[in-house]
């Protein structure tokens, strides 16, 4: 009876843990996918995907590999949503919804002319930037950039962005592994210069944009007063 009962708690513990996995796969997905709507979901998928980069050390392939694939599939479902939204709506749907994905007709013509013949390499960088996933899935749309195009430039992005908090969760699964727990401390000054870096870098890119427009604005606003 008592080996049973261990047994049997066992497996209700395993079948926690697989239905905890498959909440996490769903959640990415969900998560990935709003996002490229321009719905933030802050932090859900980077954890997402160092939770799966543990799991690859661990041993536990497939969990990890689901997690991936979740993400880059609700990336490449919520990019096309709002592609196809620019494509085939155009000007009703940026008139509408413009505001909140800060897209005017002024801001359409600068990525017109930045991206040019460049859409692949252009749209993979482009969504390095913040706020600027959703605007330019809606203004590939518009441009009719070739789906093929869109969509490599999209998955480029996405397989760089995923290789990077994969890789922080292998590389910090794999030092938890090999220290004991009274070590922890050791590696902790680590984490946390790491979590500010992270949080430096995206202030800084923040900033500079922030910067940018209101030096451009200010311009602007001085050569029509000027005229």
């Amino acid at each position: 009876m008592f080996a049973e009962n261990i047994i049997g708690q066992i497996s209700l513990g395993s079948n926690a843990v697989e239905r905890a996995d498959l909440a996490i796969i769903g959640l990415a997905f969900v998560a990935q996918a709003l996002k490229e709507w321009g719905i933030p979901s802050p932090g859900v998928t980077q954890s997402s995907l160092m939770y799966a980069g543990w799991q690859l050390t661990a041993g536990s392939f497939l969990t990890g590999a689901a997690i991936i694939v979740s993400v880059f599939s609700g990336s490449l479902c919520g990019s096309a949503v709002a592609y196809c939204a620019g494509r085939f709506l155009g000007p009703r749907f940026v008139n509408r919804f413009g505001k909140y994905l800060h897209l005017t007709p002024e801001k359409l013509d600068e990525l017109k002319s930045k991206i040019g013949n460049r859409a692949t390499p252009a749209i993979m960088l482009g969504r390095f930037v913040p706020t600027m996933m959703a605007t330019l899935s809606v203004a590939a749309g518009m441009m009719r950039i070739p789906m093929a195009k869109y969509s490599a430039g999209v998955a480029l992005a996405v397989l760089l962005w995923e290789s990077l908090f994969v890789s922080i969760g292998a590389l910090t699964g794999k030092a938890l592994s090999e220290v004991r727990i009274l070590d922890i401390k050791e590696i902790l000054p680590a984490l946390l210069v790491a979590m500010l870096g992270a949080f430096l870098i995206r202030a800084t890119v923040v900033y500079l944009i922030h910067w940018r427009r209101k030096k451009k604005a200010n311009s602007t606003a001085c050569v029509n007063k000027a005229m």
